[in-house]
């Protein structure tokens, strides 16, 4: 397990400095400063909480499986300059500040010269698999309750969270004999509110499929070349990405005194602190 665990924190570190020097992805990085100074400007604000969210998000994704595997460290880091563009959309309905239902959809793909090894002998074989469609539904758990509330101690204007669910994917040009798969995304992430009603995501997902078609071939599904990605020996879609949501539907008052999922309802009275006269 721990040698598992090594060769997954080496996959995103080295996913993280492939995709950072991708010029696509430099200018998201640039308009994530712009959100996060925003965010700093807008701290002292006070923010209802909202039941739901709306967004998308923009990123990279990169293929693990029979033709990349992670125990090729040198042909995995060649390989990482076939990473496929990720664009989405999603919706987020928030149960509570701390437990939240995500369903998104992505588009993206595989593509690109691919080198590896099998049986002693290196191989490179070009992948032409665009036009992945990813539908996902996973349940998020933040680890501080996300929400501007200055009458509640434990409220955070950002959270790391943990993330997983089912989801299918739809591979429309793919060659393979089964164009799709249902997988298990996961992953984790961080949230920031970085003005009323607007929040920022930066996330690391993993997409496991139950099946070993990613590539779009049928000489590349089981049995061999095995995939060593994991122990599963099913390929893997991983990435990371930056979104942006909007905030909808405000939640009503639920307390004496408290409106709108936090903030203190103003007294229709004004207060009168002066003495009673004699």
């Amino acid at each position: 397990m721990k040698f598992i665990a090594q060769k997954y924190v080496v996959h995103l570190f080295t996913i993280i400095q492939k995709i950072m020097t991708n010029p696509f992805v430099q200018k998201a990085t640039i308009l994530s400063v712009f959100f996060l100074l925003t965010f700093l400007s807008a701290k002292s604000q006070e923010v209802p909480f909202y039941r739901a969210e709306i967004g998308i998000q923009l990123g990279g994704n990169i293929y693990a499986g029979d033709a990349n595997t992670i125990a090729r460290k040198n042909f995995f880091s060649q390989n990482l300059n076939n990473l496929q563009a990720d664009f989405g959309a999603f919706f987020r309905y928030k149960f509570n500040p701390r437990v939240a239902l995500r369903l998104g959809y992505d588009y993206t793909g595989v593509s690109g010269p691919y080198k590896y090894a099998n049986a002693g002998e290196e191989y490179v074989i070009s992948l032409d698999n665009k036009g992945i469609g990813a539908l996902d539904l996973w349940a998020e758990y933040n680890f501080f309750d996300y929400e501007k509330n200055n009458y509640k101690r434990t409220s955070r204007t950002f959270s790391p969270y943990v993330f997983a669910g089912l989801g299918y994917l739809n591979m429309a040009n793919s060659q393979a004999e089964k164009a799709s798969a249902f997988t298990v995304p996961y992953g984790v992430g961080v949230k920031i509110i970085i003005a009323p009603r607007w929040n920022l995501n930066l996330q690391w997902t993993n997409r496991l499929l139950l099946a070993d078609n990613l590539e779009g071939l049928p000489e590349y599904d089981n049995p061999l070349p095995q995939t060593k990605s994991n122990f599963l020996n099913h390929d893997l879609l991983s990435g990371v990405s930056v979104g942006v949501s909007f905030d909808i539907w405000q939640k009503e008052c639920d307390c004496n005194g408290v409106g709108g999922g936090g903030i203190r309802a103003k007294s229709k009275r004004p207060l009168n602190n002066s003495k009673p006269k004699r």
